[in-house]
């Protein structure tokens, strides 16, 4: 609905609309493989899951994609959870607005 409203482009629509089913027909297929991934990630950063419980779940071909970002996950996973509250926050009073 969002993505929609703040006119973002198709491929972008598409990819948040996907990501929980991800189809290579997708507008981009790469896009929506990110999305993907960093949806997964995230909802595992906030959960405080690492390591192998983290990845369950992410699609092989995004796993492939995003391996090597997640390799060193622990230096950066506390910057990524103060990210993810600060666009928690933001989306909230979006709503609210």
């Amino acid at each position: 609905f969002l993505a929609r409203q703040w006119q973002l482009p198709r491929s972008l629509t598409d990819a948040i609309r996907c990501h929980h089913a991800v189809k290579q027909s997708a507008a981009d297929y790469r896009l929506l493989l990110l999305v993907h991934a960093a949806d997964l990630v995230s909802v595992r950063v906030r959960n405080e899951q690492e390591g192998a419980e983290a990845l369950k779940g992410l699609h092989p071909e995004a796993l492939k994609a995003v391996r090597s970002q997640l390799d060193n996950f622990h230096d950066w996973s506390q910057d990524l959870r103060e990210e993810i509250d600060t666009g928690c926050r933001f989306f909230l009073e979006e709503l609210d607005s």
